[in-house]
Formats: structure tokens, sequence, C-alpha cells
């Protein structure tokens, strides 16, 4: 029971805060297999109707006197004419196949596509957070020195140090900020216009 709890819990945290994956979400949305999967659709629907006629059977005579009655015309006729009508689709088994296999491909890539584009982003907006907080103490670090300068505890070279160290930071830290962007649109991108406020939520909310 205990070790059910734990995996149970396990589970729930690998799960994003919106309950949804991104991944997922990508190749649900994906502008490219939407198009496959809708052009697959239409060859698949579309047939082919086949008829052919013909006639069936043979013809025997009515008497043990096969030269007069053949002569005379006076025949049984034991045939019959048939109509076979068949629907077929237009793409053979042979191609419906390679077209599933192609899709099974494209849909790896593009999972592999977005897993990378996600990572990508992540990496950085966690750097970028990580950055702040340090930032943040390294600011709180500069007060507590200069309170410490004005009381004559400390020389002044010390806060000046700390602005150094804090505005090369900053500076760091902005030039990432476009990086950030960038690695978000290229996620963004993978699903079409109107599904894109939702990734992004979702993202925010891993």
């Amino acid at each position: 029971m205990k070790k059910f709890l734990v995996a149970f819990w396990l589970a729930c945290l690998s799960v994003p805060a919106w309950g949804m994956d991104p991944v997922q979400y990508i190749v649900e949305h994906s502008p490219e297999l939407q198009q496959f999967q809708a052009q697959s659709r239409w060859y698949n629907q579309i047939s082919v109707k086949a008829t052919t006629r013909g006639r069936y059977g043979q013809t025997a005579l009515l008497s043990e006197d096969d030269a007069t009655l053949e002569s005379s015309g006076n025949q049984a006729r034991s045939t019959f004419d048939f109509t076979i009508s068949a629907t077929l689709p237009l793409i053979c088994p042979k191609e419906a196949l390679d077209s599933r296999v192609k899709y099974f491909a494209t849909l790896r890539s593009m999972r592999t596509e977005a897993a990378a584009a996600i990572a990508k982003y992540q990496a950085l907006r966690s750097w970028i957070t990580r950055e702040e907080t340090i930032l943040q103490d390294f600011r709180n670090e500069l007060d507590w020195i200069q309170k410490r300068v004005e009381a004559g505890l400390e020389d002044t070279k010390a806060a000046i140090s700390k602005t150094i160290e804090i505005k090369t930071r900053i500076q760091g830290l902005e030039s990432k900020r476009p990086e950030l962007q960038a690695a978000l649109e290229s996620v963004l991108s993978l699903v079409d216009g109107e599904h894109r406020e939702k990734l992004k939520a979702i993202l925010q909310g891993i």
C-alpha cells in the first residue's frame, strides 16, 4: 500500500499544473498532422464503382436426333445474363499502409521536435528565474552593506564592488530575455494560432 501511494504521488507531481501534457497538446493541434489526417480521410472516402456485364450458361438439344434439331433450331437455352458491381477504394492497401507508416514517422518527428523546443524554453525560463532570485539577494546584501558604510562599519569599496556585480548580472539576465521569448515563440509556432494562448498557459503552469 505504501509503495502504491508513493507511486501515485510521483505520478501526480509529474503532471503539469494544467493537468495537460504540452507535447500531447502540440501533437493534437499540429497543423501539419491535422492536414495529413484530413488528406488521409479524404482519400479513404473516395471510391470507384466498377460494373461488368456478361452471359453465362449453355445451349442443350431437346432430342437424341441432334442434327435434325440443330437444323430446325429447336433448342433449349439454359443461359442467363448477369451484372457485377463493386465499389473499390481509390488507394490500394499498399498505399494505405505506406500512408500510415509516413503518418507515424511524422508523429514521432513532431513529438521529438516539440519535446526539444519545450526543454529549451524551460531551461531558459528556469535560469532566468534563478538569476532573478540571486539578484534580489544581492540587492538585499547591498542594502545591508550601505547601512554598514553609513554607520562607519564598512568601507565604501565593498558597496561599489557589490553594485558592479549586480549590474553585471543584470546585463547577463537581460541578454537572456530575448532568447526566452524566441524559445517560447518556437514552441507556440508548432500549433495553429487559435491554440497558442492555451499552449502558453500550459507551459506557464509547468
